[in-house]
Formats: structure tokens, sequence, C-alpha cells
């Protein structure tokens, strides 16, 4: 791929929640005084290649319905969040608790959890079955998703909007307007991430008349996929997601002569500089220790 003009967005990559869940998961690795077996409820980030690593060194992923099965070590939380229901439960099984919650996410149940108490209702803009989703809509029975044709069900006199931290912004700011053209007496709560919003706005940016847009992450991602999808609509630009420099192997360049290179929030930055050096033809083929996936 001579003369390819590689332009790449800035910034990208971890987040800070991202790299304080993963400096606490392995501080409670490493700690000998952490209780055995160290479990995380659910994956700690969206990407195989982190959750792979920190397999390795001995932490079990496991799902809400194990915790029946379990009556010692410790559980960890993961960034994405947990309902206070699960919470007590691994409380009153006396369970140790290692809370990994990002503090964006957090900030969210702490509003959804007091307006519900002053007797709102509190309307979610997420995307269904996602564990930042699930973990808010367990907080009160007050809470409803919105649906997807942008309807609320049974709307009430007082009810607050609050949204998912890794949607697309600009699809964000389009449901609001549609929402609180329906809906009058709906106030928002606008707690979409900083990093989601920078990194999205940094990815179009670099994305202007470019002949491809390339985001480097998990397809399982929420936010690899929004991030992609933002590109794609915002800049008019074929744009494509992957996992590895190995889904660009069958792809023809000729054509191409300006690439765009941005990654989720959840990618270690090794993967995006494999996949820089495999279009720069620097392909080093170099086997990775796993633990590079965890540098921070």
């Amino acid at each position: 791929m001579n003369n390819l003009e590689i332009i790449k967005a800035n910034p990208q990559g971890f987040c800070q929640g991202v790299i304080r869940a993963m400096r606490i998961t392995k501080k409670a690795l490493s700690d000998k005084d952490t209780k055995r077996p160290i479990y995380i409820l659910g994956s700690i980030v969206h990407n195989k290649n982190i959750t792979n690593a920190f397999k390795c060194l001995g932490l079990i992923e496991i799902k809400e319905d194990d915790l029946k099965n379990i009556s010692e070590g410790t559980i960890i939380f993961t960034a994405h969040g947990i309902s206070p229901k699960i919470k007590k439960l691994v409380v009153d099984k006396g369970l140790s608790i290692v809370d990994a919650t990002c503090p964006m996410v957090e900030k969210i149940h702490n509003i959804v959890s007091e307006k519900s108490q002053e007797g709102y209702q509190i309307a979610f803009l997420g995307k269904a079955n996602h564990e930042e989703t699930k973990g808010i809509l367990d907080i009160s029975s007050n809470v409803t998703l919105v649906k997807d044709d942008l309807t609320i069900e049974n709307p009430q006199s007082k009810c607050l909007l609050v949204c998912q931290t890794t949607l697309s912004f600009p699809k964000v700011l389009e449901s609001y307007s549609i929402l609180k053209d329906k809906y009058p007496q709906l106030e928002i709560s606008n707690q979409i991430c900083n990093a989601t919003f920078n990194r999205q706005k940094a990815a179009a940016r670099a994305s202007r008349n470019v002949d491809l847009a390339i985001v480097v992450g998990d397809k399982s991602s929420n936010n690899a996929n929004t991030l992609a999808k933002t590109i794609e609509e915002s800049c008019q630009v074929k744009t494509i997601l992957i996992e590895s420099k190995d889904d660009l192997i069958g792809i023809d360049f000729k054509n191409i002569k300006k690439v765009s290179l941005t990654s989720a929030a959840s990618t270690p930055k090794i993967i995006v500089t494999e996949v820089e050096n495999f279009l720069l033809n620097e392909d080093t083929k170099k086997d990775i220790n796993f633990l590079e996936y965890l540098k921070i």
C-alpha cells in the first residue's frame, strides 16, 4: 500500500473509565490479601483481547445466575456498573466486593436513584440488554426504556430523560429533540460521556475527505459500533470496523489514497499499532504476549 496517507484521530483508544477499571482489576489480582477465587460479573470491557488476558491472570468471568453457586471469594463489578439489587445480593452472601464502575456511569446511577425517590419517572435512552442499561433499569420500578420508535410508555407529568454513556452524540441530540416535541413535560439530564463525545468528534474530524475510515474495536462493543456509525453518517464515507490487522487482508486498496484510523475506548494500543504497520507495509509479524494488551 505505497503512498497511503493515514490520518489518525486524536484522542482515541482507552478512556479514563477503562483505564481505571483495568488498574483496579490488576491491583486486585496482584494483591495477596484479595480473597480468592476472584470473579468478575460480566466482561470488564467489551474487548476479547483484554478479557482473555485477564483470564490468563486468574480472573474468572461469571454471569448473574452464577452468583447462587458462589459462597466465597471476591466479586469485581465491571466499568458498566451494577444494579443495587445485585450488589445487595453479593453483600448478603458475604462476598468481598471490588467496584470498578466507571465514575460517569455511577453518576447516572445516583441521578436515577435520587430522582426516582422524588417521584420522577425515568426514561432511559439506551441499547436494550447492554450491561449499563440493565444495571440502570434495575434501580427502580420507575425506570423505563425508551422504545426504538422513540416513545415512552405511559409518560408521567414528572419525567426525566437520561441516556447510556456510549451512544452517538449526534443521535442523542436528535432523539432529545424528537422526544421533547412529543413530551413537553420531559426534563433532560445530558450525561453523555465526554470521552465518548470527544472521540466521536475527533474521529469525524479525521475522516473528512478520506477514501476509507477504519475503526479498530471489538465487534461486540457498543462503543466501537457507535463510533463507526457516527463516522459513516457524519462524513458520508465508507467505514469499516475491524478487530485486528487480519481483517484488512483481502481488501483492495488500489484506489484508496487516504484513510482515517481510530479505535474504540476499550481497544489496546498495541492492536492499533499493528494495524497501522500493516497499512504502511511494515508488518513485523511479532507474536504479542497477552500482557501487552493490559498496558495502560
